[in-house]
């Protein structure tokens, strides 16, 4: 339901700033006023121990947006071999990540 709402007011938001200004200003306004608005539902309604939590968090659901939406963009687009490009990259950065922090634990 919060994102719901969160995601209702973002475009709201966003099609109210159209009438006002230049179309590659609106994200540039929008952005900092939703992730304010972001770590203000992140900080109420998950309780982390630490920081380093959050940073988990949020290296994951970038990862999730990356991985699921950005290619999915592409393949509609008529783009596919780009999104497979997309994937593959993700899927090697995925790898080269674990595989230092697999060296790091070990340290």
């Amino acid at each position: 339901m919060v994102g719901d709402l969160f995601f209702g007011l973002s475009v709201t938001r966003g099609i109210m700033l159209f009438t006002f200004v230049s179309v590659s200003l609106i994200g540039w306004i929008i952005t900092p006023v939703e992730v304010i608005i972001a770590l203000g539902v992140l900080f109420k309604k998950i309780k982390g121990e630490n920081i380093g939590y959050y940073l988990k968090l949020a290296i994951t659901w970038t990862l999730v947006a990356i991985v699921f939406d950005y290619p999915f963009q592409l393949f509609i687009a008529g783009k596919k071999k780009e999104a497979l490009e997309v994937v593959f990259s993700v899927v090697i950065w995925l790898i080269f990540f674990f595989g230092i922090f697999a060296i790091l634990s070990l340290i």
